[in-house]
């Protein structure tokens, strides 16, 4: 009986992991076309939004998602991509 219980919760945790991981492939599949490099493959948008993130981490350094984050907003608009930044 406790075999039959630990076997059926680890195929069911192997589900969820693999549920997990294909979730995680599939969006990233479903997004890349939307996902650009170069600044020069970006295409002109009037509006851009910069996604948020803590500016520092708990030990006082600077994060640096957010470092990258702000900088590349920073070279859209400088190169005429985006003309508004929310």
């Amino acid at each position: 009986m406790l075999k039959r219980v630990f076997l059926s919760l680890l195929v069911l945790i192997g589900l969820l992991l693999l549920t997990v991981l294909g979730l995680d492939r599939w969006m990233s599949w479903k997004t890349a076309p939307y996902i650009y490099d170069e600044l020069q493959d970006l295409p002109y948008r009037q509006v851009g939004v910069v996604l948020g993130t803590a500016k520092y981490y708990r030990t006082g350094v600077i994060n640096q998602y957010y470092r990258y984050r702000i900088q590349g907003a920073i070279n859209a608009y400088n190169s005429g991509k985006v003309i508004i930044y929310y």
